[in-house]
């Protein structure tokens, strides 16, 4: 074990910088949903449809049966996003649904389709480079020097990070304990309503029965994820303190996320029309 003080003299860097990063870009979602949650009123309500006329026959004919349960989803059912849901076009975002439409238990199948999807959509590999880019240019975990070697171990220790951290919380926890890993989009109400509804489903998600529980999935796949990184940072790094932060700052990164999530759509929207 490597001595804690090390470690814990490049908190604010490793811990403030990659989620500052992070708070600018959501801020900048927000900026532009704002006024877009504003102008959207809820439709009016569609009159009820006529009453249908009541035979005046004894002999009205029998019901056709109810065709057999489909398994497929149903026309406005939602198992999970698609590549064309990317947060900026860039962060995979596979976990989002929108809450509008109707959304069928998921198997265990689906969880870990997932965070396969989440882990290893083709973009989530430059997404690790950008993170390895911050790294590298903060010079954190220094025993691993600079250059081309550098940055080649600061890139896959963040593609680890975020592996691992997908697959914990989105696969392994949510099946071990039967909860839905989806995030489920409101997408109405004003900005600080939705915002705050974003930030919690950190610490609230839905069993797969529907009932609310604590996210023990985010807090157990992130402790899980923030003590694997002692098997591949520098031995110098490996201590509880330096855990304590990775845990803290995936966290917080998640929050932010959520923000992304859910105002994605609008600025989208916004931005191409569509």
């Amino acid at each position: 074990m490597g001595n804690g003080s090390g470690g814990l003299s490049r908190f604010p860097s490793r811990f403030f910088r990659p989620c500052a990063l992070a708070a600018a870009l959501a801020a900048a979602l927000l900026l532009r949903a704002a006024p877009l949650a504003a102008q959207t009123a809820a439709p009016p309500a569609a009159p009820p449809p006529p009453a249908a006329p009541v035979p005046s026959s004894s002999t009205a004919p029998a019901p056709a049966p109810a065709p057999a349960p489909s398994t497929a989803p149903a026309p406005g059912e939602q198992i999970m996003g698609t590549k064309e849901d990317r947060i900026l076009w860039l962060f995979p975002n596979y976990r989002t649904v929108d809450e509008e439409r109707r959304f069928p238990r998921i198997s265990a199948r689906d969880k870990l389709t997932i965070a396969v999807k989440d882990s290893f959509d083709p973009y989530a590999f430059p997404v690790a480079g950008l993170f390895a880019g911050l790294s590298q240019a903060e010079n954190q975990y220094p025993e691993w020097g600079r250059g081309a070697d550098g940055y080649a171990k600061r890139y896959f220790g963040a593609l680890a990070d975020q592996t691992v951290s997908n697959m914990m919380t989105e696969a392994a926890f949510p099946i071990a304990l039967h909860q839905d890993p989806r995030y489920f989009r409101l997408g109405r109400g004003g900005v600080l309503h939705r915002s705050g509804y974003a930030l919690s489903r950190i610490f609230v998600t839905r069993t797969d029965d529907g009932w609310a529980q604590f996210n023990y999935s985010e807090f157990g796949g992130n402790a899980v994820m923030a003590g694997a990184g002692m098997l591949y940072y520098p031995r110098e790094d490996a201590n509880i303190g330096n855990v304590a932060v990775r845990f803290g700052s995936q966290i917080v990164f998640d929050m932010i996320a959520n923000i992304g999530k859910e105002f994605w759509p609008d600025v989208k929207h916004w931005l191409v029309g569509k």
